[in-house]
């Protein structure tokens, strides 16, 4: 059961996981805002809500150890990044933003799957990463028809 007490190592690779994994959402939000194309747009808020579920999941476990789970930054800076990109590269730069997002948020995943010795938390990391992973071809997708 994922919401037993983990281990402090677990939890700091959670929590690590948890910073990124709240500043990838944001930054798919953001993009989400400043995108002209409507179909863009909505692919890029349902990646950044699955993102937001996510992180959701991971804060219970987080919370069932008896720590404080990391929680949301700011998202100023990702969406005044996101509208100067817009404006100077256009919307294939907002979508090479959120693309690249997705490609280091994989990476995190993989990283603290790398680091973790508890086969619940790794199995549940690893379904989400795929997502992820699918999120980042679908983006490479949009931006390449753009």
């Amino acid at each position: 059961m994922l919401t037993i007490p983990r281990d402090r190592s677990t939890v700091d690779s959670i929590q690590d996981l948890l910073s990124e994994l709240f500043g990838a959402r944001d930054t798919l939000g953001a993009a989400a805002e400043v995108l002209a194309d409507a179909d863009d747009r909505y692919i890029c808020r349902k990646l950044s809500f699955q993102l937001g579920g996510y992180a959701a999941d991971l804060q219970q476990i987080v919370s069932a150890s008896g720590v404080q789970p990391a929680g949301p930054r700011s998202d100023h800076d990702a969406r005044q990044s996101l509208s100067s990109i817009q404006k100077h590269i256009g919307p294939n730069g907002v979508l090479d933003t959120a693309e690249q997002t997705e490609q280091m948020l994989t990476e995190k995943y993989e990283q603290t799957m790398g680091h973790l010795n508890d086969p619940e938390v790794t199995g549940l990391l690893e379904r989400q990463r795929e997502d992820v992973e699918f999120g980042d071809r679908i983006l490479r997708r949009l931006k390449a028809s753009a």
